[in-house]
Order: C-alpha cells, then structure tokens, then sequence
C-alpha cells in the first residue's frame, strides 16, 4: 500500500488524525469522509479499485440472503473497510 506522500487527499492526513476505518453502512458511497482522495490521475488506480469492491459489495447486498452470500459479503467488508 501506499504511503500519503504518493496519494492525493482532499484534507491533510496529518492534520485530520488517523485513518478511521469505515463501518460497513458507510460503503455506499466511496471516497468520502475525512481521509477521501482528489479525482486527479495518481489516485485514479486505488479510486477504481475502491468503487469497484463497493460495487460488489452493493451488489450482494441487493441478492437474497443465503450461507455463501453471506459469505461472501463478510469478505468483501472486511477488504473494503481496511
């Protein structure tokens, strides 16, 4: 992963404290809150990968409920709140 001098955020991490990792409700929208990044090119790759897990993640929200599902969403939580 990256450390903050290779990333663009929209507020100062070090004046914004440390990284406060996302409760899953919170993964409908991407890239905000405190530590969200700028939509400028050096950030595009992680923006991407961001928006496409929360993607999945939305995506097996709106499926019927089932063991593997579950599953399945507990990953996808676990590697998007990071």
């Amino acid at each position: 992963m990256p450390n903050i001098e290779s990333l663009d955020f929209v507020n100062d991490p070090i004046k914004s404290g440390p990284y406060q990792g996302q409760q899953a409700d919170q993964l409908k929208h991407p890239n905000t809150g405190l530590h969200a990044l700028r939509l400028v090119p050096k950030n595009k790759v992680y923006l991407e990968y961001e928006n496409r897990l929360c993607d999945i993640l939305n995506t097996l929200n709106s499926m019927e409920p089932t063991n593997v599902k579950e599953d399945m969403e507990d990953v996808m939580t676990e590697v998007v709140c990071v």
